[in-house]
């Protein structure tokens, strides 16, 4: 007897339902899943990967066969797995999502950011999923962030520390020091003259030769140091591992060969140098302003004694800064209260003592240090912002006591500029405007500058030439004492040599000062210009100067400089 088949049992149609259901919720969750803009993945306890979306697998660059299987901190910055580890710990003992931020590792080597959300799964039917982690890429908005705050801490043109990271980086240097004893040294460096560059060549110029200088500096340095810079030419050099003060002076050597270099900017070449100024600490509970004042005041003193060179901070510095800031301080209301004044040194014709001239000489009479002369007032003012209102102020003054001299004639004044205030594009409209506000004759301002390399330079040359175009003659001051060479006489527009006092002071006694005196007359005499020798106090020093063919002198022995008023009596 055959059997009869079985009948099918059907499902109860609520368990019916409740399956159609399931494959409902999962086909949902497989779409959002794989559809989903943000990559996901499911991870077992052991941090394995289970399944990626393609969202995810774009993300970390790698396909999902790849990484279905793998360890996710394989994919994990290696400088973020404690992190992440510990975020997966607590997702899976806590009933709340957990959110991380981390980077990974991609193929090629390159980074991204992920924001994950780590949210447990509830035990049971769930086979081996632990966690669902869905990851944002956030790659952009953390580069965007470290942009920002590298442009905070950084220089905008040289991409350098600038003085917040500096200091920081000093007060962090001074504070591990308390404990090895090591030496820090601070070097306080200022690129010589920019302020030239800037007024001749343009700004662009002078941003070009800032950038080209800072990347002289930076070659130089070991990987322990560090330089930013400050403002303007001014860059600090940190040397946290100096070793000691000789390796520091090496250092400094160094810096000052390299930056010495000629540098050419498309058409420009230039001769850069630094000034630079050194202070230590042995972490002796200094703050990182102090030393970073310390080599300030210490450049300071560097730049007083001469371009291109380097001097070490000491106590006396402090004492003179703080009297120099008092007195640049005071140079603003002495300009506007009538207090700067000008002294006139007669300029003499050595045959018979003849008066054909006078220099212009700037005095300070200040309320309560009295009169003062250049030499206690003098550096405040140059390279500062008072240098271009005082020199306008000295032209105005100098042509308007000349063109109105108290014996009613009209003699011929001598006044100082310096290479800064030679540079500026500005200076023959406000000469032609004092000659034409006083109506002293062109011939009857002279003009005294320095030698120096701006001079040997063709817009050294062509500034001296649009003042000679106005009638206005060119002397230089202090001859033989610059880096210029002789020869640089023939191919400048100049009228007079002066001759500096160092080597007049020495006559008659010294043979080499003799035979230096007689060669600058010679060279003057050959190109048919005037020589006058400055700083004669004896009747012995101008016997010898006209034994050597000088005929024209200015000195002590033939007049201290007077104010205007003093001539009226004479």
């Amino acid at each position: 007897m055959s059997e009869e088949p079985e009948q099918a049992v059907s499902e109860p149609a609520e368990v019916a339902g409740l399956r159609r259901r399931v494959d409902l919720d999962e086909q949902l969750f497989d779409a959002v899943f794989d559809a989903s803009p943000l990559g996901i993945a499911l991870i077992d306890g052991d941090h394995r990967l289970l399944r990626v979306n393609d969202a995810f697998c774009e993300f970390v660059g790698r396909p999902g066969a790849e990484l279905v299987g793998l360890d996710r901190h394989e994919l994990t910055h290696p400088a973020d797995i404690g992190t992440s580890s510990t975020a997966v710990t607590r997702a899976l003992d806590g009933a709340v999502p957990v959110v991380v931020e981390e980077r990974y590792v991609r193929p090629d080597g390159s980074v991204v950011w992920g924001r994950v959300c780590l949210t447990a799964l509830p035990a049971g039917d769930s086979r081996d999923v632990a966690l669902i982690a869905q990851t944002e890429d956030i790659t952009e908005s953390k580069w965007h962030e470290a942009r920002l705050r590298f442009d905070v801490l950084h220089d905008a043109l040289t991409r350098l520390p600038n003085r917040t990271l500096v200091l920081a980086r000093l007060d962090q240097a001074l504070h591990d020091a308390i404990e090895t004893r090591r030496l820090v040294a601070v070097l306080y460096c200022d690129i010589d003259r920019l302020k030239v560059v800037n007024e001749v060549h343009g700004h662009a110029v002078g941003d070009a030769y800032i950038r080209a200088v800072s990347r002289r500096i930076q070659a130089v340095l070991s990987e322990h140091d560090l330089v930013g810079r400050l403002s303007g030419g001014e860059f600090a050099v940190l040397a946290e591992h100096a070793g000691t003060p000789a390796d520091v002076l090496a250092l400094t050597g160094r810096l000052l060969d390299a930056v010495r270099r000629p540098l050419t900017i498309g058409p420009v070449t230039v001769s850069p140098s630094l000034s630079i100024g050194i202070a230590y600490s042995r972490g002796t509970g200094t703050t990182a302003e102090q030393v970073l004042a310390d080599a300030d005041e210490a450049l300071n003193t560097a730049k007083r004694s001469g371009r291109g060179g380097w001097r070490l901070f000491d106590e006396s510095q402090r004492t003179w800064t703080s009297s120099h800031l008092a007195l640049r301080n005071q140079v603003g209301p002495a300009l506007a209260g009538g207090e700067l004044e000008l002294h006139y040194q007669p300029i003499v014709r050595l045959a018979d003592r003849s008066t054909i001239g006078y220099e212009a000489l700037l005095r300070w009479r200040h309320p309560e240090r009295g009169l003062l002369s250049p030499a206690a007032f003098l550096d405040v003012i140059v390279d500062s912002e008072y240098e271009t209102p005082v020199t306008d102020w000295v032209l105005s003054q100098a042509t308007a006591d000349a063109a109105h001299w108290p014996d009613g004639s009209t003699p011929t004044v001598s006044v100082n500029l310096t290479v800064f205030q030679l540079a500026r594009t500005d200076l023959p409209r406000v000469v032609a405007e004092a000659l034409r506000r006083s109506g002293l004759p062109a011939r009857n301002l002279i003009v005294e500058v320095t030698e120096d390399r701006f001079l040997e330079r063709a817009e050294g040359a062509q500034q001296l030439a649009r003042l000679r175009a106005l009638g206005v003659p060119i002397a230089i001051d202090d001859f033989g004492t610059g880096f210029a060479g002789l020869g640089y006489v023939q191919r400048l527009p100049i009228d007079t040599i002066k001759i500096d006092r160092s080597f007049v002071s020495l006559l008659p006694s010294h043979a080499t000062s003799g035979h230096i005196v007689r060669a600058i007359h010679d060279l003057a005499e050959a190109c048919n210009l005037r020589v006058v020798a400055e700083g004669v106090e004896t009747t012995e020093q101008m016997a010898a100067l006209s034994g050597h063919g000088v005929t024209l002198a200015q000195g002590h022995l033939f007049g201290r400089p007077q104010p205007l008023s003093e001539y009226a009596h004479t």
